[in-house]
C-alpha cells in the first residue's frame, strides 16, 4: 500500500541512526491549530545540546509562535 500522507515538514537529527524525520500533515483543524498557534510545547527524551529540539522548530517555520516550551523525559 502506498502512503499518501502529505509532509508538513522535514527536519535532521544529524547525531542520531535515523537521522531525518519527518512530520506529517494532519486533519484540517489540526493543521489549522498548529499553524496558529503562539504556544508551541516541544517534548524530547534528552535534551544534550538542544539542537533536535531547534531543527524541529525551525523546519516547523511557524510564523505565529510567541511562546516556545521545552520539555525533556530524562530523570537523572
Amino acid at each position: 500500500m502506498k502512503c499518501t500522507l502529505s509532509s508538513y515538514c522535514e527536519f535532521k537529527e544529524t547525531h542520531s541512526h535515523l537521522p531525518n524525520h519527518y512530520i506529517y500533515q494532519s486533519t484540517p483543524s489540526i493543521d489549522e491549530a498548529l499553524t496558529n498557534t503562539d504556544t508551541l510545547v516541544l517534548v524530547d527524551d534528552e535534551i544534550t545540546t538542544g539542537n533536535t529540539l531547534n531543527n524541529l522548530y525551525k523546519s516547523l517555520n511557524l510564523k505565529k509562535v510567541k511562546k516556545v516550551i521545552l520539555l525533556s523525559l530524562t530523570d537523572w
